[in-house]
């Protein structure tokens, strides 16, 4: 008898789960009898993070872009950093009225020494408030844009200009109209009148006759 007609006997007489149970080997995941079935495990591409780019390149950054490398997980290091605030962040403030001094007594024509001061501050000066009205760090403007994203808007400052254009013309071009508008409307008594000299004056006698009689 071949090992195949025995295993098939042995099974029509103890049955399948006897006959599976008395030549297992291992349970569970360690069964022989059976065949072993891993999980297929998710294999989720990691998302590859953007490159910075390097130098001059950063000037074709988005203001998107600029906040993901400023708030997301990317270690900039000091020259990295460099390129994104000269080349791509800078330029933007410029155009919002930012502006950049060097305090007296600091070596000329380093920008290690400069301070970077907010709208509307014209000079710098040691009375104002860090923070308020100037930054005297790359890093600390870097840190103010991230905090807020809408100083790198330029469409949002220049709609505002605009419209603020638009309010002044539009100001000039009804001035006129209400000024003649007054002007017809003024009242005549403020309007003095002078006497006509060329008209006679004229005389009446009057004549009593209930006395005739």
């Amino acid at each position: 008898m071949s090992l195949e007609e025995y295993v098939f006997t042995l099974k029509a007489i103890v049955g399948m789960n006897n006959l599976v149970e008395a030549v297992g080997i291992g349970k569970g995941k360690k069964d022989l009898t059976g065949i072993a079935v891993e999980p297929l495990k998710s294999n989720h591409a990691v998302p590859m993070r953007p490159e910075m780019p390097i130098g001059k390149a950063c000037s074709s950054l988005s203001p998107e872009e600029i906040i993901k490398f400023l708030t997301g997980d990317f270690r900039l290091s000091k020259a990295r950093s460099s390129d994104l605030f000269w080349e791509a962040v800078w330029p933007r403030l410029l155009a919002r009225g930012w502006h950049s001094e060097q305090p007296r007594g600091e070596g000329c024509g380093s920008k290690h020494s400069l301070v970077f001061l907010l709208p509307g501050v014209r000079k710098f000066s040691r009375k104002l408030v860090k923070g308020n009205h100037y930054f005297d760090s790359v890093s600390d403007v870097l840190t103010k844009v991230a905090s807020e994203p809408g100083l790198l808007d330029l469409d949002a400052e220049a709609d505002e200009s605009n419209r603020k254009e638009e309010e002044n013309v539009w100001s000039l071009e009804a001035k006129p109209v209400q000024d003649d508008l007054s002007e017809r409307r003024r009242p005549c008594y403020l309007q003095p009148r002078t006497p006509n000299r060329s008209s006679d004056l004229m005389k009446f006698t009057v004549v009593d006759t209930s006395l005739g009689d």
